[in-house]
């Protein structure tokens, strides 16, 4: 039987979308994969500083919640604390350059030292680096939405587009 993939997990905090929730418990019900490292970005002052149109997304989309309630609603926040099984938790402080994060040097040694097969980044947010050799097959992105860091269809809405990603 060959070994299973070595993934780890980039998140805002541990409270995270549905649909990030829902794609780790599909990690855990596979048998060919295993969480093992949740990196959780850790930003000075309690948050980073947001470009206005990221403000305006996500008033858009607690506009449209409050609007449309969907109970399986893909964007609700909810926690990911109890998937953690065996994971472990890394709290990292990055910092950014021309609007990328850098993870510093330690917390790049900790996450090789997981020997990990692969990391997904699930936020909007663009990574530089060494992070982005701390896993054999790199970072892998993955967003909700075609709009980077906005509400999914936002753009689409406000360009008046007939089509959405």
């Amino acid at each position: 039987m060959k070994e299973k993939l070595k993934v780890g997990l980039i998140v805002e905090s541990l409270e995270v979308p549905r649909w990030v929730r829902h794609m780790m418990e599909r990690l855990a019900g596979s048998r060919s994969a295993t969480l093992e490292l949740v990196v959780v970005l850790d930003h000075e002052g309690g948050a980073e500083k947001t470009p206005w149109r990221h403000a305006v997304a996500r008033h858009y989309a607690a506009l449209e919640r409050w609007y449309v309630e969907d109970p399986q609603d893909a964007l609700q926040q909810i926690g990911l604390a109890d998937h953690l099984d065996r994971a472990r938790v890394l709290r990292v402080r990055p910092t950014s350059q021309q609007g990328t994060h850098h993870f510093p040097a330690e917390a790049v040694t900790a996450i090789r030292a997981e020997d990990l097969d692969v990391l997904f980044l699930v936020r909007p947010c663009r990574l530089g680096g060494e992070v982005l050799r701390a896993s054999r097959f790199g970072v892998w992105t993955c967003r909700h939405g075609a709009a980077h860091g906005g509400a999914p269809t936002l753009r689409e809405v406000l360009e008046r587009n007939p089509v959405t990603a």
